[in-house]
């Protein structure tokens, strides 16, 4: 079941190396997505690599961002496949982005 989109402002991840938000899953229950900063930079090469510009990459693309966190979360074969500490949690790296975008 794919993930449903979140009006949840985009935040950077403690470490300061990817951009999260908020989705629900097909029971309402929160999935936290995040894209790593390199994969976001990976998008836009002519971008600056600094958290600035991953932030506005990431608010660009979101749409594309979401869909494609629904779809790797559509290839797990459960909610346990990604769950940390309770919480669902899908993280986008370079590797996700191979002709996606």
């Amino acid at each position: 079941m794919p993930l449903t989109a979140t009006p949840t402002h985009a935040s950077l991840r403690d470490d300061n190396h990817a951009i999260g938000v908020w989705m629900l899953n097909k029971h309402g229950s929160k999935v936290r997505v995040f894209v790593t900063c390199e994969a976001l930079w990976g998008t836009e090469p002519s971008k600056i690599r600094e958290l600035d510009s991953a932030l506005d990459i990431f608010g660009a693309g979101r749409e594309r961002f979401e869909q494609l966190a629904s779809d790797v979360y559509d290839d797990c074969t459960s909610d346990d496949d990604n769950d940390r500490q309770g919480q669902m949690v899908i993280v986008l790296d370079e590797e996700d982005f191979p002709n996606q975008l």
